[in-house]
């Protein structure tokens, strides 16, 4: 499944991004959880019946300036498997901001996305300082003769599904319930970058990602993981935060990936985060920390993580 790509600050020409008619969702859609798959199956569901083209509608970057749980690159993974034709992101510019609900609606839902049919969560608001709720949104619609489709929350354990819930669950280490609301294990992705060469001295090898600060993470500690390398997965152990043992470290997301020796710098993976094992810990020796490395290794390859 193909997926096409729309990035920019959209707001300075007359230009018509979808020729087509299309079936459109609109959101940040930062997490790309439960309670957004269900507009995303609302959206390719219809796309299919009237045989149009289907859309999502989103931005280049978190507008609630809260940490962001999913990457650009991993929206675009997670929407491609979703059966989604085009997704358009757009610059949350100065100019942007100040357009009024109505004005938003006839530039970009009518006149750029060629929209036949809209579809958005139940407290979906848009327009300056947000002034625009649903009931604004099924007025718009109907004066310009479109469909739409207005999702319910999803809940989980009583509580609706939402990405401000969601990065409290990851803020707080707690993964599984994360899960349970993502539909998916928490992840991150990014390139593998050098490091200072210790774990390989050690005997433990690791995989290097930068860590981005505004990416919302899990508490510091050594994470039962799995890691992703194109199509394939390995089981990995992970320790993310400060090296306590080694002097002038930095934080690092530092993968030991079981049984894997290829070098794999520059290239793109996914760590996939699925328990806490332990905390991060300082050992007096290198030789202690080559010893506690190596009884996390042997939990992960009996754990039943899969």
């Amino acid at each position: 499944m193909y997926i096409k790509k729309l990035e920019g600050d959209f707001n300075t020409d007359k230009k018509i991004l979808l020729t087509e008619k299309a079936a459109v969702a609109l959101g940040n859609f930062d997490g790309l959880h439960k309670g957004h798959s269900a507009l995303l199956n609302a959206t390719t569901a219809y796309a299919k019946q009237y045989n149009i083209i289907s859309c999502i509608f989103s931005f280049t970057s978190n507008i609630s300036g809260m940490p962001y749980i999913t990457s650009t690159e991993q929206r675009i993974k997670l929407l491609q498997n979703k059966g989604i034709d085009y997704f358009v992101m757009c610059q949350f510019s100065d100019v942007f901001k100040q357009k009024k609900p109505e004005t938003f609606f006839r530039e970009f839902v009518i006149e750029k996305l060629n929209t036949k049919h809209l579809v958005v969560g139940y407290n979906y608001r848009f327009g300056r300082n947000a002034e625009g709720d649903v009931k604004l949104l099924i007025d718009l619609c109907s004066e310009y003769n479109i469909s739409y489709e207005i999702i319910p929350p999803v809940l989980f354990q009583g509580e609706v599904i939402s990405s401000t819930a969601i990065r409290k669950s990851i803020e707080q280490g707690n993964l599984v319930k994360a899960k349970e609301m993502l539909g998916r294990d928490f992840s991150v992705m990014g390139s593998v970058v050098k490091g200072d060469y210790i774990g390989k001295v050690l005997g433990f090898p690791t995989a290097n990602l930068n860590v981005d600060e505004n990416h919302v993470m899990p508490p510091f500690g050594v994470y039962a993981t799995t890691t992703r390398i194109g199509d394939t997965c390995h089981p990995s152990i992970t320790n993310y935060g400060g090296k306590p043992t080694i002097k002038n470290s930095h934080d690092l997301i530092e993968t030991h990936i079981l049984d894997f020796s290829k070098d794999i710098y520059g290239e793109t993976i996914e760590v996939v985060f699925l328990e806490k094992i332990r905390n991060i810990v300082t050992h007096d020796t290198k030789e202690l920390l080559q010893k506690q490395l190596e009884s996390d290794k042997k939990l992960r390859k009996k754990g039943s993580w899969a």
